[in-house]
């Protein structure tokens, strides 16, 4: 999917974002990530070259899900997630970083987990959560869900802005899970 972003809209949004994250205070904490999910809210569709029906059909149409990247420096990675309904991001982490979704469009089901006993691979679940356009999430290093799971229940799209960025000279990666059992 190729998107035509309004330029200064989506260059004042990462321009919150970075501003926020600079901040001397900023310590990932659901305050301190405030600032950027009322920018996150005040960025339409249109601001992200985003026309709804368009990309609804074009999503409901492609079995493959797509991801349109924005933005990356070494500070934070913004870019959206286009996923067709019934599918999913298979359960994974986010290691040591804070991670503020908004929904676009659609909506998809999030079963989220918080580590428990990261070394032994021990979490508990936080959330079981219908995730629906309009609504801004966030997972923190250690709470908020950072261990998560998103299905899409209907073509769903969501923008994400993580902060630090997987690092390409970092032993940074992202973990693919699978539930041993579950109480739920």
């Amino acid at each position: 999917i190729f998107l035509m972003c309004r330029v200064n809209e989506v260059a004042s949004f990462v321009r919150v974002v970075k501003q926020t994250i600079n901040s001397p205070a900023f310590s990932h904490s659901e305050s301190d990530v405030a600032p950027i999910a009322v920018a996150l809210n005040q960025l339409t569709l249109a601001d992200l070259g985003i026309e709804d029906h368009c990309y609804r059909d074009t999503v409901s149409n492609d079995e493959r899900m797509q991801y349109q990247h924005i933005y990356q420096d070494s500070q934070c990675s913004i870019g959206m997630f286009f996923i067709p309904a019934s599918a999913s991001i298979p359960l994974h982490d986010h290691p040591s970083m804070t991670v503020i979704t908004r929904a676009l469009f659609g909506c998809a089901e999030i079963q989220a987990y918080d580590w428990q006993d990261q070394e032994n691979r021990v979490a508990a679940r936080v959330r079981d959560h219908l995730f629906q356009s309009g609504e801004i999430m966030s997972c923190h290093p250690n709470s908020g869900g950072n261990v998560h799971v998103i299905t899409a229940r209907t073509p769903f799209a969501m923008l994400d802005v993580l902060t630090p960025p997987y690092g390409e000279n970092e032993m940074k990666t992202c973990m693919m899970l699978a539930l041993a059992h579950s109480r739920w």
